[in-house]
């Protein structure tokens, strides 16, 4: 048994319950997080479903045009990103190749984000 669990063990109930809450308190930021993350998956839940689309469809441009600024790989398809603003996301993304280990092992720097574009 450690000895926290020991001096646990044989304190007072009401020394206890301080320890618990003690225990408690340093959670608290990572509560706070949660909250957080919460409170942002209630507001697209609240969303109509037309606004849930165009959400993910504005995501889905930024990952898409990100990836082809700084990943070698994907920079040969630079004109898709002037296809992003007359065409939806996922218009654009069913011509983007999914990549899977072989593309991965032939060419391991293509598949890289270029230094310093990891946020």
């Amino acid at each position: 048994m450690s000895l926290m669990k020991s001096v646990y063990n044989a304190s007072p109930r009401a020394l206890r319950s301080l320890y618990t809450n003690a225990y408690g308190l340093r959670n608290r930021a990572r509560y706070r997080r949660w909250d957080q993350l919460l409170r942002g998956i209630a507001y697209t839940e609240t969303l109509a479903r037309s606004d849930q689309i165009a959400l993910v469809d504005d995501k889905l441009k930024l990952m898409i045009r990100h990836a082809i600024a700084n990943v070698p790989f994907y920079a040969q398809y630079q004109r898709l990103e002037a296809d992003l603003k007359h065409r939806s996301a996922y218009e654009v993304l069913k011509e983007l190749p999914i990549t899977n280990k072989e593309i991965i092992n032939r060419d391991p720097a293509a598949s890289w984000p270029a230094a310093g574009a990891i946020a």
